[in-house]
């Protein structure tokens, strides 16, 4: 009878080490988000694309040309975060052994998205100092 107390517990414990493997590995890819929500920040502003000031110099009342924001380098940037989500999800999903796999996957997709963009701002944070 302790045996079976003792797989009762084992089972029980996996899902929420499903989730905390499937975080875990977000939170080590944290350089690859943050170049993501780089590359989709400074694709959502507005730049001069005159040349003159350099690539990210701001659009203002005096600027010639005016470039941005890029609708689908912003699309790229979140589809390849969310694709990496996704896979992660599976590896959440697989060391879980969830009963619903479909339902599971789509929660820790979402968790590892939440993951990802708050450890990448934390990272951008401390980068800052």
């Amino acid at each position: 009878m302790a045996a079976g107390a003792t797989e009762e517990r084992v089972d029980a414990a996996r899902p929420a080490r499903g989730a905390a493997v499937s975080a875990g590995v977000m939170a080590l890819l944290v350089p690859v988000h943050a170049f993501l929500v780089a590359v989709a920040t400074l694709a959502a502003g507005r730049y001069d694309s005159s040349g003159q000031g350099g690539p990210f110099r701001s659009c203002t009342a005096d600027s010639v040309a005016c470039d941005g924001p890029h609708y689908g380098m912003i699309a790229v940037a979140a589809a390849v975060l969310v694709g990496i989500a996704w896979v992660i999800a599976g590896l959440g999903v697989r060391t879980g052994r969830y009963p619903r796999r479909r339902r599971a996957r789509a929660w820790l997709t979402a968790l590892n998205v939440a993951v990802a963009v708050a450890a990448s701002a934390a990272f951008w944070l401390l980068q800052r100092g």
